[in-house]
């Protein structure tokens, strides 16, 4: 009888033992279940020394062509003007204002524009174009007389027709012709001065 009362008494005991193992596993999950996450920083997609190799595309810029640009702009708008010039000289509406400028001078009509109408084709930038209005000290009277007529017709040119020429002409850039014209102006006046032509100024 002892002997039984015996093994009833440890069996409730480990049942005892196993609840409370029980109940201690399910206050372990409880506790994980709700204990705050620990955030894991996301891994860079690339390694450091891989990251050093890409190009910087931020700061990257192309090389400059401004200078190359101006230079190019300059002389078309140089070249155009000089072209029109001698246009206009060699035009019947140039004739009125030519037999003006020709009176006091020892030169006819028709040698003067036999001078523009030789160097016309020649005039590509600024030098061609001064070379027909500087009068150098070795000249002969006839060429002198030639570029002073060339210069004064020139100055009518810009004066009074500049601005209807570039905006019905084929020209590129007008905006820039029209800047131009005043600058222009002051260079054909002292041709001596005429060395450059800047676009920005």
């Amino acid at each position: 009888m002892r002997f039984l009362k015996n093994k009833v008494a440890k069996a409730l005991q480990q049942q005892n033992e196993s609840a409370d193992n029980a109940q201690i596993i399910i206050k372990k999950e409880e506790a994980d279940h709700f204990a705050p996450q620990r955030i894991i920083p996301p891994q860079p997609s690339q390694t450091p020394h891989q990251s050093r190799n890409l190009p910087n595309v931020v700061n990257s810029k192309p090389p400059s062509s401004n200078n190359v640009k101006q230079n190019s702009s300059t002389k078309n708008i140089v070249k155009n003007f000089g072209r029109a010039f001698a246009t206009f000289a060699l035009s019947d509406i140039s004739v009125r204002y030519l037999e003006v400028i020709l009176k006091d001078k020892k030169l006819s009509l028709q040698d003067f524009r036999d001078f523009v109408a030789a160097r016309k084709e020649g005039i590509d930038g600024i030098s061609s174009l001064r070379d027909m209005l500087l009068v150098h000290r070795l000249d002969k009277e006839k060429l002198a007389i030639c570029k002073r007529v060339f210069q004064e017709i020139s100055i009518i040119f810009i004066k009074f027709f500049s601005v209807n020429w570039i905006f019905d002409s084929k020209v590129g850039n007008k905006i820039a012709h029209v800047k131009s014209r005043f600058k222009m102006l002051r260079r054909i006046k002292n041709p001596e001065y005429f060395t450059y032509l800047k676009t920005s100024d």
